[in-house]
């Protein structure tokens, strides 16, 4: 009876944290609807949608998207985490259900995410022989705070990151104790896969936290054990790394070409970098989330995106995290991991405020990586983990409160029962802003109240209102962060993704001007203080913003990611901004078949205006070759903007081809009149999205032009054999053709492809090998800070037991 009692104190909590996690994301389990807000609609389930149609209709793997912008490298793109083994579910659905079932698998990824971030934390705090509710209360504190919540929907690709955290630190904290093949396989494998799962962002901050947390153990074992395994450590953290990074190669390394053609290969641009910094009021979401309002509710009037700045824990987390203050410079065991988490608080939260402080753009301008990301505020990733890390710690050694203990509790009952009937009245009375303020008052009285209360009558260890009281602080901190973090996940018919889309705009390549697209996804559907949008969602489709449109198979000139190639990424800039004509000009000959602009009073809340574009594949009888980029940038503005004869004769070719183990300089042609082009009809045919057939007729040499984005990978062939491909316009191909009647196949071949295929493999290979080899070092029974029982755990020097059942 002992046992069973003491199981359900492991067991039942345990359960009910995984209950919250499913309540807060029910409205994301229901099989008839799928999420709409933010990334699910304009990148991932267009990605994913269109990537499953052209693998079922036998187009192979999609290394290659022409649909987007002047065409993109998609498999290369980190986000869409082609090799993210829980990616692979959505293909099992969308085989099963179709698209719809693709886009209903979205939000059940998302819930099972977050699960996992729950079932880490529990893991973790189970490793640090915490008793309930300790890990309960910190796998709450993390998968349903603020951060994790509010960004879950939004930022797909961050939720899915963001989970793997505690099982990086946990496979960490083993190898430290225990450095041996298996859990160097561990820790490369829980590495890799936060890396694949697709926000590079949050890999990288979870590597710097793990560099602290491996920092941390190694020195308490350094000091606590008579030898210190350092050549164990040596050997792990190498063949770890090693494994890491064959795991990752067949995506780091196309992500990597991707990057370093990017627009970001310099990093960003110190304003749109230092964008979303912490702004220091938003710290008092520590107590009361909303109080600045929320777009759940449709008030939030706070600075910036209100999911950028979500750092609540619940109340109560918070509370236990503050009472760990005193241990700081008290004898205690867990007195190295209070003073590592407070650090990693401070130093994260200092970070995160960006430019409000000196320290960040400091960091910016000297040291390497911080020019790499946007928001600084997502530093608090850190912040809210240790938040959670020391709300557990504290709560696995809760005890009954002193004599002293409880007359401030009995005082806090009072006053946090004012608070909320203060905050209610005043809710009731107030108007404008001051509504959303009251309100938060109001909530953070009824969650004060109930956290004194269950600190009031906390019971003793080992007696049955144990057990109870146990399940009441898991309940208590559940609701909190429940109710607090409610909404946050809209969503639409699933339907709404294989519908079919608009019909009067045409099937070539829309262009959105820069201001309309903006426009259209801030204003109209995609608010920042109103999670509802302005427009029917219905119209969200019918407009056919990118990259919604690929739900059509349809093409836009625009790319809504933030990697794009970088000659395409300046083009874009300088569009809106071109004098009369020569913008006009450009988009023909980019084959750009109309214009969407923004209209609130025409049908959709848009208006599409036709163009004539120049054809995709075009014969040009002159090049004009330059050597350099900036040249080609240069010539191309300077003929857009006098138009003439010449703009319909003479293409812009730079002199270094693409492949250059085939490329020879580029040769001009003969010259030609205006009136007699020297070409017969050009024929295309695209039998898969990264392979272009086209047919040409010429009775002169020439040049033809593909408007499709320059990118290593394209390779060319005239009747069968391979000819250098150049870039012309300074954003498309080209290739040379001599005079006659000839077939050229364009296909996107990546060179890395092979090589990096095989290094996973290798990786795979690897990993079960030391998953199964034999350990580096046989451990005995406490030199490598294990004993014969699991639990048992040394840190500063002092032993601290948990309870195995």
């Amino acid at each position: 009876m002992r046992k069973f009692s003491l199981r359900r104190v492991e067991i039942g909590p345990a359960a009910l944290v995984a209950l919250a996690v499913l309540v807060w994301g029910a409205a994301l389990l229901r099989p008839d609807r799928a999420p709409v807000w933010g990334t699910p609609a304009l990148q991932f389930i267009p990605w994913r949608a269109w990537a499953w149609r052209v693998a079922q209709s036998g187009g192979g793997w999609p290394w290659w998207n022409p649909a987007l912008g002047l065409g993109a490298p998609l498999i290369a793109n980190l986000q869409m985490a082609w090799f993210y083994p829980p990616t692979w579910l959505l293909w099992a659905l969308a085989a099963w259900g179709g698209v719809p079932a693709l886009a209903w698998g979205h939000g059940l990824l998302l819930v099972l995410h977050l699960l996992w971030a729950a079932w880490g934390m529990l893991r973790l705090g189970r490793a640090l022989g915490w008793r309930a509710p300790g890990s309960e209360v910190a796998a709450l504190a993390y998968a349903l705070s603020g951060y994790l919540t509010t960004r879950a929907e939004v930022f797909l690709s961050m939720n899915a990151a963001t989970a793997w955290l505690p099982w990086v630190l946990l496979a960490g904290w083993h190898w430290v104790h225990r450095p041996n093949r298996r859990t160097t396989a561990a820790l490369a494998a829980t590495v890799s896969l936060q890396i694949l799962a697709g926000h590079a962002q949050t890999a990288w901050y979870t590597l710097v936290l793990l560099a602290a947390w491996l920092g941390l153990w190694a020195a308490l074992r350094v000091r606590r054990a008579s030898g210190a395994p350092w050549r164990a450590w040596a050997r792990g953290l190498l063949a770890a790394a090693a494994l890491t990074l064959l795991l990752t190669a067949p995506q780091v390394v196309p992500t990597a070409e991707y990057l370093a053609r990017s627009a970001r290969a310099a990093g960003v641009e110190r304003t749109f970098a230092l964008t979303y910094s912490l702004w220091p009021w938003r710290l008092l979401g520590l107590v009361a989330p909303n109080f600045f309002g929320s777009p759940v509710t449709g008030d939030y009037w706070g600075y910036g995106a209100y999911y950028e700045d979500a750092l609540y824990v619940g109340l109560l987390p918070l509370a236990l995290a503050l009472s760990t203050l005193p241990w700081l410079w008290r004898a205690s065991a867990w007195r190295a991991l209070t003073r590592w988490a407070w650090v990693v608080v401070a130093v994260s939260l200092l970070l995160a405020l960006g430019r409000h402080t000196p320290v960040f753009p400091w960091l910016y301008d000297h040291v390497p990586t911080f020019a790499m990301f946007q928001a600084p505020t997502r530093w608090s990733l850190a912040a809210v983990f240790a938040l959670a890390l020391l709300a557990g710690m504290r709560a696995a050694s809760w005890g009954p409160p002193g004599p002293r203990g409880r007359y401030a509790l009995n005082l806090s009952l009072a006053a946090a029962l004012g608070l909320a009937v203060l905050g209610a009245v005043a809710t009731r009375l107030a108007v404008g802003r001051a509504v959303t303020m009251a309100r938060a008052v109001a909530w953070t009285g009824v969650w004060a109240w109930g956290a004194a209360a269950l600190a009031r009558w906390c019971p003793r260890l080992g007696t049955p209102r144990r057990i109870l009281w146990t399940w009441a602080v898991v309940l208590w901190v559940a609701a909190d962060l429940v109710v607090s973090h409610w909404g946050w996940t809209p969503t639409v018919p699933a339907s709404f993704y294989a519908g079919p889309g608009p019909t009067d705009l045409p099937a070539g390549r829309v262009y959105f001007p820069f201001d309309d697209e903006y426009a259209f996804k801030f204003d109209d559907f995609f608010r920042m203080a109103d999670l509802r949008p302005a427009r029917p969602w219905s119209d969200l489709r019918a407009v056919g913003l990118p990259n919604v449109r690929l739900l059509d198979d349809a093409a836009t000139w625009n790319n809504f990611d933030p990697l794009v190639p970088g000659r395409y990424a300046r083009l874009r800039q300088a569009l809106d901004d071109a004098p009369p004509g020569a913008r006009e000009r450009l988009l023909d000959r980019m084959a750009v078949v109309a214009e969407v602009v923004r209209d609130p009073a025409a049908s959709h809340g848009r208006r599409v205006v036709p163009r004539q574009p120049e054809p995709y594949a075009q014969w040009f009888p002159q090049a004009l070759v330059v050597p350099t980029a900036e040249e080609a940038w240069a010539q191309v503005w300077q003929r857009a903007g006098l138009g003439g004869p010449d703009w319909g004769r003479q293409v812009v070719v730079e002199a270094v081809p693409l492949d250059l183990a085939l490329g020879d300089a580029p040769w001009a042609a003969a010259p030609a009149s205006p009136a007699d082009r020297g070409a017969g009809p050009v024929q295309v045919q695209r039998p898969a999205p990264d392979r272009v057939v086209v047919t040409v007729r010429t009775d002169r040499d020439g040049w033809l032009l593909l408007a499709e984005q320059a990118y290593p990978g394209w390779q060319a062939a005239v009747d069968g054999a391979r000819v250098p491909v150049y870039r012309a316009e300074y954003v498309l191909l080209a290739v040379p053709v001599p005079a006659g009647q000839h077939t050229v196949v364009w296909a996107y071949r990546p060179a890395w492809w092979p090589l990096a295929g095989w290094l996973g493999l290798l990786g795979v290979a690897g990993l079960v090998a030391l998953g199964w080899g034999k350990d580096f070092v046989r451990p005995g029974p406490r030199g490598m800070g294990y004993s014969n029982s699991k639990y048992e755990l040394e840190v500063g020097g002092a032993l601290f037991f948990g309870r195995k059942n």
